[in-house]
């Protein structure tokens, strides 16, 4: 018998803790030891994602125990602050990060669309079990983002995120992206409202320096936002919809940041349109749904670049993700 495909968020969390390894195992040795200028270091970066991953994946949706090496961690941050961050080998976080991935896929094998839907108790509230699925990926593509400038500022070639996500080009069923609210788009859909209203958030942040480029290496801001325009423009105006661009290339930052703006508006009212039953037809070489988390994890990656990018020159970290407000919605 063959086996349904899993929740296409479910599928995305996986690809993100590949891409996220990725993007560790691609910051070269000069990058690999403390912080360069304000950036946080990949030890830290690496720790604090195991440690959060640990809690939202394993403990709040899978119900285990605490991996003791995050709580070690965790708690030596939390009496150190935030204002003095823990020196943490990167190899060490690296292998917690990595133990704790796998198990995270056990939980996330165990899960269906009916366990997205589970509420579950945290620290900040009561939220479903699909919020923290969801907001997992984009954590950690923001934070390979980061880990992409930091590798850029020590010679490192550019990182290719999000990466191929295998598992999310596959197989896509309209049941396992059921909403129980029939009057809200897919998770995979509300995924990428919120990735898209974060990458704007990030922009309106934007240090002039970064904008325009003053580090040498990191792509600068106005390019980024552009090519995030034209990527976003092309899948839902021009693939998914068969319209004409709404977008137009930008050399200045004001251009692409009206650039990203009419891409995202023009499509709005289609996304918002979208139920489970859309989400396998077939767009280009991919499905809708496929489509959708590839766009959401792009996203996700270029903001958490901007975000660092955007540190090196005082601006303060926008901690990636925000709340999900879309993802949130029941």
């Amino acid at each position: 018998m063959t086996t349904p495909p899993q929740p296409l968020a479910i599928r995305l969390l996986l690809d993100a803790q590949d891409a996220f390894l990725a993007a560790v195992d691609h910051v070269p040795a000069p990058g690999r030891g403390g912080p360069l200028g304000r950036l946080n270091a990949p030890g830290w970066i690496v720790a604090h994602l195991a440690s959060a991953h640990d809690l939202w994946i394993n403990v709040l949706v899978g119900g285990r125990e605490r991996d003791p090496w995050a709580a070690a961690w965790n708690e030596a941050q939390g009496a150190a602050t935030l204002a003095q961050p823990l020196a943490t080998p990167l190899v060490e976080s690296r292998a917690a990060f990595a133990a704790i991935a796998d198990r995270a896929a056990e939980v996330a094998a165990s899960l269906d669309a009916d366990a997205l839907a589970r509420e579950v108790s945290t620290p900040r509230g009561v939220v479903t079990a699909g919020y923290l699925i969801a907001r997992a990926p984009g954590h950690l593509f923001a934070h390979a983002g980061e880990l992409a400038v930091i590798g850029a500022l020590v010679t490192a070639p550019e990182l290719d995120l999000p990466g191929p996500l295998a598992r999310v080009a596959g197989e896509v069923s309209a049941a396992a992206e059921a909403e129980p609210n029939a009057d809200l788009p897919p998770l995979a859909i509300r995924l990428l409202l919120d990735a898209q209203a974060e990458f704007a958030r990030v922009v309106e942040a934007l240090p002039t320096p970064a904008a325009v480029g003053a580090v040498p290496r990191v792509r600068s801001g106005i390019a980024t936002i552009a090519s995030v325009a034209a990527h976003e423009d092309r899948a839902w105006s021009v693939t998914a919809q068969g319209r004409a661009a709404a977008a137009a290339e930008a050399d200045t930052f004001d251009a692409a940041r009206a650039a990203y703006a009419r891409a995202v508006e023009a499509a709005r009212p289609f996304l918002d349109g979208v139920r489970a039953a859309d989400l396998p037809r077939p767009v280009g070489a991919s499905t809708l749904g496929a489509l959708a988390a590839r766009s959401a994890a792009l996203l996700f990656a270029r903001a958490g670049e901007l975000n660092a990018h955007a540190s090196l020159f005082g601006a303060p970290d926008l901690a990636l993700p925000g709340m999900l407000a879309h993802v949130a919605e029941r």
